[in-house]
């Protein structure tokens, strides 16, 4: 049983008996408070949001990590995928199951290829997010789960949510500072750090996995 953190494709990982009982509605750039946003903002660009009813294993972080080069194979990754925003100019979910996020103020930019409104655009002092309407919970994710997706900000100079669907349940996946990634399960109040020295205006991937 573990609960693990990935940055591109290091990882800090640790040990314990982990569930998820009901939680919020999933959102992307905050933290969540009640049914809302509440705090946690991220600040700079997020692209490729996933979550997986399962957990991925250490390779298939790296193939998530090196997907978007020409040659990668990650037909395996679809694979448990029950939410996928890819963010090509809207916040659409790739999968069946049509999470379609609403998006509250971000607005659309390049992504970490250059390519124009291939991802989303964040700014924490405004309050911007995007709304996916549904917890992990009701996507059947009970003890194995993961949450991931691409970052990049100029600042880091606070706490920054990538994806959370956390009230007193469920899980969150963030910054905190330049100098550590968090990956949070409750109700068990497991706490994974990931000591990790972002650099400013530069893309890393994030991936959090829980294996109950």
């Amino acid at each position: 049983n573990a609960v693990a953190i990935y940055v591109d494709t290091v990882t800090a990982s640790t040990c314990g008996d982990v569930t998820v009982n009901d939680a919020s509605r999933v959102f992307v750039g905050a933290q969540v408070k009640g049914a809302s946003a509440g705090g946690r903002y991220w600040d700079g660009q997020i692209d490729d949001v996933r979550v997986y009813n399962r957990v991925i294993s250490a390779t298939e972080v790296t193939a998530l990590y090196q997907s978007y080069n020409p040659g990668i194979v990650v037909s395996d990754l679809q694979k448990g995928l029950v939410g996928w925003w890819k963010f090509d100019g809207n916040a659409k979910d790739a999968t069946p199951n049509s999470l379609n996020g609403t998006v509250t103020g971000a607005t659309l930019t390049t992504d970490r290829k250059g390519q124009a409104s291939k991802a989303y655009s964040f700014v924490s002092a405004s309050t911007q997010y995007i709304n996916v309407g549904i917890s992990s919970y009701n996507l059947g994710i009970r003890r194995s789960a993961t949450f991931a997706g691409w970052i990049y900000s100029g600042s880091f100079n606070s706490f920054g949510s990538l994806i959370s669907d956390y009230i007193s349940n469920g899980m969150t996946l963030r910054t905190e500072g330049a100098t550590t990634a968090t990956f949070y399960v409750y109700p068990n109040n497991h706490r994974i750090t990931a000591s990790y020295s972002f650099s400013t205006n530069t893309w890393y991937h994030l991936a959090g996995v829980m294996d109950g």
